[in-house]
Parts: C-alpha cells; sequence; structure tokens
C-alpha cells in the first residue's frame, strides 16, 4: 500500500487532490475507482484502484505500479534512491524462497481429487483447459487456501507444485485463485495469480534423458498440454518441453537456462493485442528475448493456426492443442524456428557509449576533505553517532528492550542518556517481541507523557525496507530501533550466514539516505559482569561475524544481579561503563558524572559568543571564538549536559544549531567578569588540589585486565586537572585553565606577567604556570633536573626564572594547555606516547629525536626542530614541545 510521498516539487503527493472519490461505504473509509493506469492500458474499466480517504494510500489490484498511477495523474515521481536501496525497492519477488514439504502437495492433492463443490469447480475449469484426472495426478496439481492480496480475503485456488531441488523432498506452490469465480463476485483485491516465494526457475513437464531439442512454452498450462502430448508421441524420445515459472518476459538466471538441453525453440503467442505505448506484440518480444539470452541455441517459432481462427486474440499452444493440431503440426513449426537478430544501430548514429557506474562515486582527495564533516555529530556523546547503524547485543532477558526504550524517550523528549544529552527528534521504533500491555506498564513507570513524537511499528520483515522507507520519509524519524534482529530478518536468511552482511547493508544505506541513527537489538551469549573481563565480549554476539562486521559501532550489556555493565566499541574509542536498572522506573542510569573535560577560557568565549548572538553552527561558533572545531564541539556538547544550550536540527546535510537558553543569562550574570577572570591567592592552591584528589565520581568502569581490550575506559572526567602535578609558581588564574590534552591557543612568554582585569577595574600581574611531568614516579630532586635548576620562591607572588637572562637558551614553560618539557640544543627526546596521531605521529613514534633548535611560534607556543639519524639528509621537523618528553642529555655535536 502507497501513502503519501514527495513529488519533484518537494510538496506531498496526495491521490485525494486528482480524483473524485465517492462517499464511502465501508466504516473503514475505503472506496474503489477506475485506475487512470488502468485506462491509459485499455486495461478493463472495472474499478481496480482502492483509495483510503482518510490517509490517502492508495493501491491498484490489477497490478499497475505507483509511479504509473502518478504518471498517468500528470505527477510522476522523482527521487534519488542509493544502490543499495534500489534493489529492495523495485525488486517484485520477495527476498526469500519458500517451500513445503512433499506431505503438504500430497495433501493438497488429496484435496482436488476429493469430493466438494470447490473441487469439483476446480476440476470443471481444469477439463476446460484440456487438463484430465491423470494430469492432475502426474504433474501434483492441488488445491489451497491462499489470501486475496496483502488484506483480502481467504480464497481457493489450484495450485501448480514445482520441484526445488532434484531429490523431490521440496517443492515452490504457484496458484491460480479460483478462476471458476465470476468477475462479478471477485473481490477488489483480486489478483489471479499468487507465486510468493517462486523464484524464476525452469519447470520441464517432460524431459527424456537422451533429450536434444528443448520447446520452450510461455505459460504452465501450455506446458502441461504440450509435454503430455510429446511424451505420447514417437518426438517424445528426443524432445523435452519446459516453462519459465516467471513466464517469457523474465529470463531466468544463466545457471537455470544451462539446465535446458540442445537447441531451444520458443514457441509464442500469435495474434497478441499490440502493447499500448510500445505497439510491439507481448509474446514476441519475450520469445526473442530469451532467445537472446540463450546465444546460438535460441530459438523462436509461431504456434501452429489456421485463418479461422484469426479471431482469436493470443492464440497460444492450448488453443492450438484443444483445436485438434498435434505433436507433428508442432514439429514442423519448430522446423520453421528462426534466430532472431540483436537490434541494429543506425549506421550514421555513433553508438551510446556505456556509462560507467562508479564514476559517479569517484572523488578526489581535495573533494572528500571539502565535503566531509570536520567533526563527529553524535545523537548522544561519545556512546551513539548520528546517522549509522549500530547494534546492541545481550543476552536473553538482559534488558535490551528498556535500554532501547530509554534512548527512545531521551531522544523524543531531548533528555538526558546515560547522563548524556541527545539530539532531540521523532523515533520510530519496530517492536516484534513485547506486548501493547507491557510497553505501556514500561512507559507508565518510565514516565511518559502525552505527545511524544515516537512511533510504534508491530510488523515488518527487512524484504518489507521499501515500506519503511515510505513511513521513514513521513515521520522523518532521528532514531529508528528494530527490536529485534532475529524477527526483522527473513526466515531464508540464517543468521549465521555470511548473506546477513548483504541484509545489513541496506539498512546501513538508509541511515545515511534519511538521515537516521539505526539502533539494531540483538542476542549474545551469555555475558555478566564476572565474566566480561574474561574473555572478549564482542565475540559473544550470536550469529555471524558479518553482523557485527556491517554495523558501525556496537554496544554490549553484561548483566549480574544489580550490577551491569555497558561494552561500546565505535571508530572513536571503546569504553566500559557501569550502569544500574532502577528497578522502580525501569530506566537505565549511570554510575558517576559524564563531565567532557574542557578548558574554562574556551567555556566562556562559546558562552559570551550565545549570549551576544543567540544561535550558532558549531564551525560558526569555532571561527567566531577562535577555536579548533573539535574543541567548539566537545564545549558545546559539556554546555548541552549543563542544560545550558540546547541542540536543534541538523537534517539532510543542514548543520545542527545551537541556541542559548535562559540559564545561559542567568549564569553569566551571577558569574560577573570579577569571578570569570580573578586571580586566586596561593593558600586557595592546595584547597583546590584536596577538592581535585576527592573529586572521584566518574562513569568509568571494571577495565579489563586479562585481555586489555579497551584502549582506555570513558575516561575520569573533571575540570580539575591531575592533582598529583606539581605547580611552578604561586599564583594561578584558576587551576581549572591547564588543560593537559588540548593544543594551546596562546602562551606568555618566559618571565613576562600578564595582565588580569578584576573586578575593581585594577590590573593585577600573573605568571603563566609551569608544569612538570604529571607522572607520579617522578621524585622532586629529579624534578628540579628537568626544570635546568629553577629556583622557586615561595615568598614573593611574582615569580620569574632564576637567571633566565643570562642562559644562552632558556628551558621553555608550559602554557596553559600542553604539558612541555624544558629543551634545549642538544636534547635527545621522543615523541609522546599520548600525544594527536597523524603523519607527524607515524614518523617520529618510537625514534631518539635530536633537538636541533628551538623557537615560539605566532601563537606563543614553544617548539622544537628535531630530527633522526633513520631520516633523509635534510629532513627535519618543528614539533610542539607539549609533544616531546625528554630522554636523556647526549653531548652531540650540533651544527646551526
Amino acid at each position: 500500500m502507497t501513502y503519501l510521498s514527495s513529488s519533484p516539487t518537494g510538496e506531498q503527493f496526495d491521490i485525494r487532490k486528482h480524483l473524485e472519490l465517492p462517499k464511502p461505504q465501508s466504516r473503514n473509509g475505503w472506496v474503489n475507482v477506475p485506475c487512470p493506469s488502468c485506462q491509459s492500458d485499455h486495461k478493463p474499466k472495472r474499478p481496480s484502484l482502492r483509495v483510503e480517504t482518510s490517509t490517502g494510500a492508495y493501491k491498484c489490484f490489477k497490478g499497475c505500479a505507483t509511479e504509473h498511477i502518478r504518471e498517468s495523474l500528470g505527477s510522476p515521481k522523482d527521487r534519488a534512491i542509493p544502490t543499495a536501496l534500489t534493489h529492495h525497492i523495485t525488486a517484485s519477488a520477495p527476498a526469500k524462497r519458500v517451500t513445503i514439504a512433499p506431505q503438504q502437495v500430497k495433501e493438497a492433492q488429496q484435496r482436488l481429487l476429493g469430493q466438494g463443490l470447490v473441487a469439483e469447480a476446480a476440476r470443471t475449469w481444469l477439463e476446460r483447459r484440456g487438463i484430465t484426472v491423470e494430469m492432475i495426478k502426474a504433474y501434483r496439481l492441488g488445491l489451497v487456501r491462499k489470501r486475496c492480496g496483502r488484506d483480502g480475503p481467504m480464497l481457493w485456488a489450484i495450485a501448480l507444485h514445482i520441484p526445488a531441488d532434484r531429490d523431490g523432498t521440496a517443492y515452490y506452490q504457484k496458484s491460480r485463485l479460483a478462476p471458476w469465480l465470476p468477475e462479478s463476485e471477485q473481490p477488489p483485491e483480486y489478483m489471479p495469480w499468487s507465486q510468493y516465494g517462486v523464484p524464476p526457475v525452469v519447470y520441464f513437464t517432460w524431459k527424456p534423458t537422451a533429450a536434444t531439442v528443448t520447446w520452450l512454452c510461455e505459460g504452465e498450462w501450455d506446458a502441461y498440454l504440450l509435454g503430455w502430448a510429446v511424451r505420447e508421441h514417437i518426438a517424445g524420445e528426443s524432445v523435452a518441453v519446459a516453462t519459465f515459472t516467471s513466464g517469457c518476459g523474465t529470463v531466468p538466471p544463466t545457471e537455470e537456462l544451462e539446465r535446458l538441453p540442445g537447441r531451444v525453440v520458443t514457441f509464442y503467442d500469435r495474434n497478441d493485442a499490440p502493447h499500448p505505448k510500445t505497439g510491439l506484440q507481448p509474446g514476441e518480444e519475450g520469445a526473442k528475448k530469451v532467445a537472446l539470452a540463450l546465444g546460438e541455441r535460441g530459438w523462436i517459432a509461431q504456434v501452429p493456426w489456421r485463418e479461422k481462427f484469426s479471431h482469436v486474440q493470443g492464440w497460444d499452444v492450448s488453443n492450438a492443442l484443444n483445436a485438434g493440431f498435434g505433436v507433428g503440426e508442432f514439429q514442423e513449426a519448430a522446423e520453421q524456428c528462426v534466430q532472431p537478430e540483436p537490434k541494429a544501430t543506425s549506421a550514421s548514429a555513433s553508438p551510446t557509449p556505456v556509462q560507467n557506474p562508479l564514476r559517479a562515486w569517484l572523488v578526489t582527495n581535495d573533494q572528500l576533505l571539502a565535503r566531509a564533516a570536520n567533526y563527529v555529530d553524535w545523537l548522544v556523546p561519545d556512546l551513539l553517532p548520528s546517522n549509522e547503524l549500530f547494534l546492541l547485543a545481550t543476552a536473553p532477558r538482559g534488558g535490551k528492550s528498556l535500554m532501547g526504550m530509554t534512548l527512545a524517550h531521551a531522544v523524543g523528549t531531548g533528555q538526558k542518556f546515560l547522563d548524556r544529552p541527545t539530539t532531540q527528534g521523532p523515533v520510530l521504533y519496530v517492536n516484534l517481541e513485547d506486548s501493547e500491555i507491557k510497553i505501556k506498564e514500561r512507559e507508565l513507570a518510565q514516565g511518559w507523557g502525552a505527545g511524544l513524537p515516537i512511533y510504534w511499528l508491530n510488523k515488518f520483515k527487512l524484504s518489507q525496507l521499501p515500506y519503511l522507507i515510505e513511513l521513514a520519509e513521513e515521520i522523518q524519524p532521528r532514531l529508528i530501533v528494530l527490536d529485534t534482529l532475529s524477527r526483522v530478518r527473513d526466515d531464508s536468511i540464517s543468521e549465521s550466514s555470511a548473506e546477513m552482511s548483504r541484509a545489513l547493508e541496506p539498512l546501513q544505506e538508509l541511515a545515511s539516505y534519511l538521515p537516521a541513527t539505526i539502533l539494531l537489538i540483538h542476542h549474545t551469549a551469555k555475558v555478566n559482569v564476572s565474566n566480561a573481563s574474561e574473555l572478549d565480549v564482542f565475540e559473544t554476539i550470536r550469529g555471524s561475524s558479518a553482523i557485527r562486521a556491517t554495523c558501525r559501532g556496537t554496544w554490549i550489556l553484561g548483566t549480574e544481579g544489580d550490577t551491569h555493565r555497558l561494552f561500546v566499541e565505535h571508530g572513536y574509542g571503546k569504553l566500559d561503563l557501569q550502569i544500574r536498572l532502577n528497578p522502580d522506573t525501569l530506566t537505565w542510569r549511570l554510575l558517576g558524572q559524564w563531565k567532557p573535560a574542557v578548558n574554562r577560557d574556551q567555556r566562556e568565549r562559546v558562552l559570551d559568543y550565545l549570549n551576544e548572538f543567540g544561535s550558532g553552527t558549531v564551525e560558526q561558533i569555532a571561527i567566531a571564538c577562535q577555536l579548533p572545531i573539535k574543541s567548539a564541539a566537545t564545549v558545546l556538547g559539556r554546555l548541552q549536559a549543563d542544560d545550558l544550550i540546547s541542540k536543534q536540527g541538523g537534517r539532510r546535510g543542514t548543520p545542527a544549531t545551537y541556541h542559548r537558553s535562559r540559564l545561559v543569562g542567568e549564569s553569566l550574570e551571577k558569574e560577573g567578569p570579577q569571578t570569570r577572570t580573578a586571580t586566586r591567592p596561593v593558600g586557595e592552591i592546595g584547597e583546590l588540589l584536596e577538592k581535585a584528589k576527592t573529586d572521584t565520581a566518574s562513569d568509568s568502569g571494571v577495565a579489563p585486565t586479562k585481555n586489555n581490550i579497551f584502549s582506555s575506559s570513558d575516561p575520569q572526567i573533571s575540570d580539575q586537572p591531575n592533582a598529583n602535578c606539581h605547580i611552578s609558581t604561586p599564583v594561578f588564574t584558576d587551576l581549572r585553565t591547564a588543560d593537559l590534552t588540548h593544543p594551546p591557543q596562546k602562551a606568555q612568554p618566559v618571565g613576562e606577567t600578564a595582565e588580569t582585569q578584576t573586578g575593581q577595574g585594577e590590573v593585577s600581574p600573573t605568571v603563566s604556570p609551569t608544569f612538570s611531568n604529571c607522572s607520579n614516579k617522578t621524585p622532586k630532586n629529579e624534578l628540579s633536573e628537568q626544570l635546568n635548576d629553577q629556583q622557586l620562591s615561595q615568598e614573593a607572588a611574582d615569580l620569574t626564572f632564576a637567571n633566565s637572562d643570562q642562559r644562552d637558551q632558556p628551558p621553555l614553560p608550559m602554557t596553559k594547555r600542553r604539558r612541555a618539557v624544558a629543551l634545549r640544543k642538544g636534547d635527545v627526546c621522543r615523541y609522546k606516547r599520548n600525544a594527536p596521531a597523524g603523519a607527524i605521529a607515524v614518523t617520529c613514534r618510537g625514534k631518539d629525536l635530536t633537538v636541533l633548535d628551538t623557537r615560539r611560534n605566532e601563537q606563543g607556543e614553544y617548539e622544537a626542530l628535531v630530527r633522526a639519524e633513520s631520516w633523509g639528509l635534510g629532513v627535519e621537523y618543528w614539533i610542539s614541545c607539549g609533544y616531546l618528553e625528554r630522554q636523556a642529555q647526549k653531548n652531540l655535536k650540533v651544527s646551526n
């Protein structure tokens, strides 16, 4: 069923605006009207288009596609669909093959040969076509019940059972729905054939072992009659009779065509009605298509006839046999067969070059850098990136559905999830496990309110992806939850097979196309808190490894009693979180707090910008505040977690905007300039250090120790620096301005003082703090050597380095944002392990680097010119001192 969809102009297509609909006669609001596409194709004018007056949903039960209906109404459908999704949208056959057992075939045949009005009506219809009782038994015809359309009534149908293997242990079932019913008694959803689960294969009705020729018919009824006639004729020793389950218009795969023995002669219908758009005869064109696919073995021939039958339209094999033509006449027609010629191009016209489908996806490196985002857009910071396919897996009854509902409620309302902010938006939840009563109980316990933009779907299979796309384009969800994989996958696809990758790839394409984050819920082997450190939890996912490989990230939930651990992996790191399920509210909460470390100065600059301009994107804020874009994104995430700003938008190429809330202005007014910039006295440093020591609340969990599968746990995040760092100055503007992980923006020269505006308008001198190596293993006497005998004075608040003017090359101080060691010419150092990765890291890491020179760049950051012995002559690099650690002094002669 097709619902409202977008037109090329961007407006929603509503079929109710294009048709005059009568007043519905039934309670459900359905009406039947003539299909405009059927009228343009000169099909019977019986009302075959069903329209729901309340929603505008529509469907033609004569088989017209939605695009043909819209073209007939003058509103064609035009939109770009990713390649992986195009296969699912355009495929008319189901993704799986459905077979039945021999016992079911036997029961259906007994039903057709038994007593009753339906059985007698079916046999009578078959006898009129020339199908006898002996043929019913030989070809395993039967009588079954089939549904008419998707929502129509059940009807009796004649079942054609086609062998699915050579052993006769499985059969495809193709059904002809109640052909004996007059047209006036057929329901509106009536379709003549039902062949769900039947792939395009070759079906032999007669195949001798010594066959050298194959006679191919257009349909099963023709093949039954011709095969029965050939088997009783002398020609039956060398002639096989076959048909395609999909008709001659659709050519089966090559491996099926190879089953046809010898030369293949296709008999096509005579006197077909020309196609209304092309003017060609469908039977002849279909036969040519098959013959060309067979190559040198493919031939076509006309069904025998006489002029007196010229009034019969669509003269086929059944008509000829029932009219008295025999196998001999078919042999004569086969001898007059011809090979069709490929469509030739005009000699004057140059051939159309074949378009390379990969060219549209080819980009240069500059184009990639220009169009790729400069930061990661998170649906949930550090846990769930936007517009990706993610996997949530846990053991049965491990709380996965509660986790999915907690996340859905947080995204639908814009509230926090595991202490992290979320991007608010609609949610589509595909629930295939729990009842509506249980869902309601959980919603009441979790405190869901009315009017939430959360939608529920209780039926879905991956083969129905086109219908899910239509719903998603209407709802525009930011999050789609599929609960669970075992319920949404088709029966023909096993969880343990590599086919899962092909089944899940369209979901990843869909996440990028909508765009929306898709969370796929799955099962694991038994994982609990105690055994999680003894194994790789991500290897416990049930089924094929292709499931984890196709998804862009995975959550594993380990449970044991009241203790729970959430293991997270994605392309940006691995986390191990301690969480707890509240038994009263049935919601998950984080043990500790999530507080990403941000620089106080950066935070204030962002707040000042939002207080002045009201809103902005990440890039706008980064440029205006002169911040690295990643740092700006981190600061905005922290402010959103503190409920000082809100995040809105961010769909289909439009970046999200951050808006100040009422709390921003209040925070700035309460804080004031005197609070934000005033210096702290010497006596407060000890208090701040003690506070940093006691601030141990975080969301870090227990990191596995045996196999060490996590690069790091969710770090202990605080506004305070490491309490074990030794501060080389008694005066410090604010301890929280020392960000030891981000590159510096500005730094004061050695010995110079910075002026800070106090609340009374006075100017007080401050000195940039100098940090030593923050390792607990560094003793104070060794620390003094690293600082080149710098003397610390506790008697004066304004300290400078002793005798710094007399030194040839003074040691380099630590800026506010990076720990730096004092480096001089001739020092040997190494690139730090925790320094940023990149090309320079690959070049320098693990090598002894000799300092050739030092300088201070335009941003006030100290750099060292280094080279390694293994590098070529003249190869040297300027590297920030904050990325280097000194190894030992070597008496090397350095040339300037």
